[in-house]
């Protein structure tokens, strides 16, 4: 027998044995054949539409938790990193280059104004971390709450920036139109500089809870 012919009927019986029409046999396929031969390959598609969907399925996810996670801002000139929520907004620096980023922002009369904020900035005006701290609260409060005269220290004390030792103050303004909480975090830099790390979040539903103001602290990192 010539070689192919010896393979082809090889090839034959084992179509045959698996189901499967072979040459003339197409046409005198039973109906249990006709559907063996409509369903392999239907059920071949939904298993390639399941695998795609799936695989779409997960790459979505991915876009999505990595929208919702949280962002990272460098501040370059005070050697930090800090962490907030994705729907946090980084504003352009200011002309003395202070790192701003911004909550809520909302209509505020003929202003805009923003419900929770963090700036960065460093002074070299202060001989130590606490008095540094101290004094900016203070200016911090009523650059964020004008018209304040009323308020109340609700904490104080050391506190760890990015492994430096630093010191942290929080008022709690009651007197202004809109009341709040203004927190500064005062950390040693190079020299006589010091780092300060602000952050003001209203006394409102809109805003985060004052919790958030000791999250933003914890997480700050130093930039490697």
């Amino acid at each position: 027998m010539d070689p192919k012919e010896f393979e082809y009927r090889v090839a034959r019986a084992h179509r045959k044995a698996m189901g499967l029409p072979v040459g003339k046999d197409i046409y005198s396929l039973g109906s249990s054949g006709c559907l063996i031969l409509v369903a392999v390959p239907v059920v071949l598609f939904i298993l390639f539409i399941v695998v795609v969907t799936a695989s779409l399925r997960s790459a979505e996810n991915a876009v999505s938790e990595k929208e919702s996670g949280p962002q990272i801002v460098e501040d370059g000139p005070r050697g930090i990193r800090i962490s907030v929520p994705a729907d946090w907004e980084e504003q352009p620096q200011t002309f003395d280059g202070r790192t701003s980023i911004t909550y809520g922002e909302h209509s505020c009369g003929q202003e805009t104004c923003v419900r929770a904020s963090i700036k960065v900035w460093d002074v070299d005006s202060y001989s130590d971390v606490i008095s540094a701290a101290r004094g900016e609260v203070k200016k911090q409060a009523e650059r964020s709450y004008e018209g304040m005269t009323k308020h109340a220290e609700v904490k104080a004390g050391p506190v760890d920036v990015a492994g430096a030792d630093a010191y942290l103050v929080r008022w709690k303004v009651d007197d202004s139109p809109d009341s709040g909480y203004v927190q500064i975090a005062a950390y040693p830099m190079r020299g006589d500089q010091i780092g300060i790390i602000s952050v003001v979040v209203d006394d409102s539903p809109e805003a985060p809870k004052p919790a958030f103001m000791d999250e933003v602290i914890s997480d700050v990192t130093r930039l490697s």
